[in-house]
């Protein structure tokens, strides 16, 4: 088995390797960077996009520090909320989606602007930081697999939560230098933000309406988290009988996505055409 941490650097020098609160914060900057390009290519400028996506972005770290409190510790939602909000702990991607849909539902569709095409480029732009984000994971040791005896099993050293998880089951002396072998869970979903970005890349320009390309992403992602939670083993925190409180939240996303592709399709209530879609339509039209 491979270990996880196999360049031994001075201490100094650890300041330089990237961590998840240092790939949280780039991942925000190119994030908001591409979404905000993409937006361009329907008739938005940069500067609209912008001033739209900062507050988007805030109500997403605060989305997704809410839904983690949900599954580790609801009761801090209400006793002491703010500084639940405000201290340091993980973040749930669910909560942030659900977030910035409200946030489109309520600021964005009662303007002239697309909710669509805001879903559409934040789709885009959202495969490509769960990517940075969950590699920062990886570096940082959190969001861990369970143990496996397959080849690519990644060891974690010593004081990593895997490590200390494995000592806390007994399954480890605390005296040794590494956990056992374990699935690199954050690399599988770094792996996948990638696919699904340059999957988004490729079916920018063929969409059909304005809001298709975050539908398949967000449930080609669902799916795969759903089957992910099989061999995380740091999930902990609510659970519903077998399942885990994120593979129940897949399930009721795949709900959601569901109600919006037909609500797009049939009725084309929130969604309109992509220009480039109405372009080609108004060239058949004149042809």
């Amino acid at each position: 088995m491979r270990n996880a941490f196999l360049i031994h650097l001075p201490q100094w020098a650890w300041i330089l390797v990237p961590d998840y609160s240092v790939m949280l914060v780039i991942s925000m900057a190119i994030g908001c960077w591409v979404i905000s390009g993409k937006a361009r290519s329907d008739g938005w400028t940069r500067g609209r996009a912008l001033l739209i996506l900062v507050p988007a972005l805030v109500v997403a770290m605060a989305g997704a520090k809410i839904g983690y409190l949900l599954q580790y510790d609801p009761r801090s939602i209400y006793t002491r909320p703010l500084d639940s909000l405000l201290v340091a702990g993980g973040y749930s991607l669910f909560g942030a989606m659900v977030a910035v849909a409200l946030f489109g539902l309520l600021c964005i569709h009662p303007t002239n602007l697309s909710l669509g095409l805001f879903a559409d480029a934040t789709g885009y732009g959202l495969m490509l930081m769960l990517c940075l984000i969950r590699f920062g994971c990886f570096m940082s040791g959190c969001n861990y697999g369970s143990v496996t005896s397959l080849p690519w099993g990644l060891r974690f050293p010593a004081g990593s939560p895997a490590f200390n998880r494995h000592v806390a089951l007994g399954l480890i002396s605390p005296d040794v230098s590494w956990s056992l072998p374990v699935h690199p869970t954050q690399l599988y979903e770094s792996a996948l933000g990638l696919g699904l970005f340059w999957l988004a890349r490729d079916l920018w320009p063929r969409r059909k309406f304005n809001g298709q390309l975050y539908i398949i992403v967000c449930v080609i992602y669902t799916v795969f988290r759903f089957f992910l939670e099989l061999v995380r083993d740091d999930a902990g925190g609510i659970a519903f009988g077998p399942l885990t409180f994120a593979q129940v939240t897949c399930l009721a996303l795949l709900a959601l996505l569901a109600l919006g592709y037909w609500n797009a399709v049939r009725w084309k209530l929130l969604f309109s055409p992509p220009r480039l879609v109405r372009a080609r339509e108004e060239r058949k039209a004149s042809s």
